[in-house]
């Protein structure tokens, strides 16, 4: 593409200035990259135009930005050598493949290295077969890299395949009352058997399907990966645990936009910012701007789900719709979300809104309202159980 097209924007951008430099690590999140997105209204809402994908690079090389790649992150988190100012990491996540049509030509145009974590599972889809992306689209094997490509761009020496696991990029049935949440952070919920996957069938799934991505990308590409991108951003200590015991030492998430500080030799659950909406350069560089500068105050509520909680399941629901909608109006940041019971108000759990081994469950709530809230009403929820709400053991015997 001419840089002629992008002299009106730079322009403006030399107006603007740029973001204020330091030896923190900004990691950027693509999926996919294509000619034809529609500035409003785009059937993929990630998915980002060739030409602003391209004045992103260009930006990004004329203003003081330098592109590393994992063995950078590394040696600076061992202290090895530090990362340079500005450092950029480009991340591309569920293999499509306009990342080698449309994004791989770029990179190697600027020298730009990047990490590309496809769903193994998807770059060997059968040939019949069809995955549910972005909506209303369905695509089939042609719609992804194939491990041809993948071998091409590993070898220029710009790419490195990390996992986006084998088969966990969907939401699974998460509780009785029909909620989805990324498998990689649920016990699958079976309606037939009205039981939840022990916590032992969870993370034996989550390590045999880590394994199996693990295993065709080093069959494949003849390395394994050491990066986990996890779907949806949803991980846990314990799923990040597995993937480092694979070899995979590097996570990321999509938490905060903020570049990020890298702190010891720990690597997992590394910041980046999701690009979304095609911006162009101009609107991008506002985000960078606008991020690095933000405090991010907490707003914060409490929410007693004694108050939700009702004999009759429709009555449950209704109350839940008018908490979704009082939480959008208020518009807090986070919601401590009150996961056990206390009927009486003496401030003491007598039971508790999710399946455990040590107390009566009053209902199967919590999963089923955390959720509603973090999409309905997009807050983050935390479970709020204070440490003093429960007797000591030797007054629960003796009760």
């Amino acid at each position: 593409m001419s840089r002629v097209l992008l002299a009106p924007a730079l322009a403006l951008l030399s107006l603007l200035g740029a973001p204020p430099a330091d030896a923190s690590l900004l990691v950027l999140s693509y999926h996919d990259i294509r000619d034809d997105v529609a500035r409003q209204g785009d059937v993929d809402p990630h998915a980002v135009s060739t030409q602003n994908f391209a004045a992103h690079l260009d930006w990004l090389h004329g203003n003081g930005y330098t592109a590393v790649d994992l063995d950078d992150v590394e040696a600076a988190s061992r202290g090895v050598r530090p990362l340079p100012e500005r450092a950029v990491l480009l991340t591309f996540d569920d293999g499509l493949r306009s990342v080698y049509t449309h994004a791989f030509p770029l990179l190697r145009a600027y020298r730009f290295p990047a990490v590309i974590a496809p769903v193994t599972g998807w770059v060997d889809l059968p040939a019949d077969s069809h995955v549910d992306y972005a909506g209303p689209a369905s695509h089939d094997r042609d719609d992804f890299v194939t491990w041809a490509h993948l071998r091409e761009m590993q070898a220029s020496g710009l790419v490195e395949v990390a996992s986006h696991t084998d088969a966990m990029h969907y939401g699974a049935l998460a509780n009785p009352q029909g909620n989805v949440i990324p498998a990689a952070v649920t016990r699958i919920y079976d309606p037939a058997a009205d039981a939840y996957e022990t916590a032992a069938q969870y993370l034996a799934r989550v390590r045999a399907d880590l394994t199996a991505s693990a295993a065709a990308i080093e069959r494949a590409l003849g390395q394994p990966p050491r990066a986990i991108v996890w779907p949806y951003a949803a991980y846990s200590q314990r799923t990040n645990a597995i993937a480092d015991g694979l070899g995979m030492r590097f996570s990321f998430d999509l938490e905060g936009t903020r570049p990020e500080r890298l702190a010891g030799a720990d690597l997992h659950g590394l910041s980046r910012l999701l690009v979304t909406g095609n911006p162009d350069v101009v609107e991008l560089v506002a985000e960078l701007r606008d991020d690095a500068d933000a405090v991010e105050p907490m707003r914060a509520v409490q929410v007693d789900l004694d108050y939700l909680y009702d004999p009759d399941p429709a009555q449950v629901e209704r109350n839940l719709d008018a908490l979704v909608e009082r939480m959008h109006r208020i518009k807090p940041s986070h919601v401590f979300l009150q996961a056990f019971a206390d009927p009486d108000g003496d401030g003491a759990a007598d039971a508790l809104y999710f399946p455990n081994r040590h107390l009566p469950v009053r209902a199967d709530l919590f999963s089923r309202v955390a959720w509603q809230l973090s999409t309905r009403a997009r807050v983050r929820v935390h479970a709020w159980m204070p440490v003093l709400a429960f007797r000591p053991a030797v007054a629960l015997a003796r009760a």
